[in-house]
């Protein structure tokens, strides 16, 4: 328009002829050893980055990430619904016909966090696989395995919900918040509790034995019960013991 040559790209001006992007990154602040205008963390052929600030589930399997917000939307209840879009944008809306004010303290916090890192809080990719090496996820190479959630099922303590909230917390505290790794992983066993009702510990987890030990502590810190979820030779859950 009026000579103004430029591609919009929602949170960026593209300008062909030069082969840049001219506006800076909404969140470039968190980003100084990239660049302020460093779209897709300068990997475009990996990363998808239309806003700058939002949730993108990537993965090959299209059953995949439709297992993730399915999962997502059994936690909130009915209340709203995940969806993603061609490009694994996820977004959030409210279910027409239902009342909010009628979900319970549990649906609400799931709501809250995880309507934080979808709207609007940071870019977080997560890359969705199914049947691989990584137990239930891996914050360094920003991995969930559905396939692991899945297999936790419905229970209290440690459930499929409430895993997946965890998992998708951790690598938004890692990529938006700038945590290392431990400080994320502990916020998100707080973030489960808010689910679950129950706090499991996030730094003694053994996995030995095909077995990862997860344990329950009581209002003193004290461990009162201990999950056990089963792990194969190839690192995928086959179930879990309450």
């Amino acid at each position: 328009m009026h000579g103004y040559d430029t591609y919009d790209y929602g949170a960026r001006g593209y300008y062909a002829a030069m082969g840049r992007f001219m506006n800076v990154d909404p969140l470039a602040e968190k980003y100084y050893s990239i660049s302020p205008y460093a779209y897709c963390a300068g990997n475009p052929i990996k990363y998808l980055d239309l806003q700058g600030d939002s949730l993108t589930l990537a993965s090959k399997n299209a059953t995949d990430v439709q297992a993730t917000t399915d999962t997502y939307n059994t936690s909130l209840g009915g209340f709203y619904n995940t969806t993603t879009d061609a490009n694994g944008v996820v977004s959030m809306t409210a279910v027409a016909g239902t009342d909010p004010k009628n979900m319970t303290n549990e649906q609400k916090a799931y709501y809250d966090v995880l309507s934080k890192v979808v709207d609007g809080n940071g870019m977080t990719t997560i890359n969705v696989v199914n049947g691989t090496p990584v137990v239930i996820g891996d914050v360094k190479t920003k991995t969930i395995d559905i396939g692991d959630i899945k297999a936790l099922g419905n229970g209290t303590d440690v459930n499929q919900g409430s895993a997946l909230l965890h998992e998708t917390w951790e690598q938004y505290g890692v990529q938006v918040k700038g945590q290392t790794d431990i400080k994320a992983h502990i916020s998100a066993a707080g973030i489960e509790r808010l689910v679950t009702g129950s706090l499991s510990d996030p730094l003694n987890r053994p996995l030995n034995g095909g077995k990862l030990s997860v344990p329950i502590l009581d209002s003193s810190g004290n461990v009162f019960k201990t999950v056990i979820i089963h792990v194969n030779s190839v690192g995928n859950v086959t179930s879990i013991t309450r």
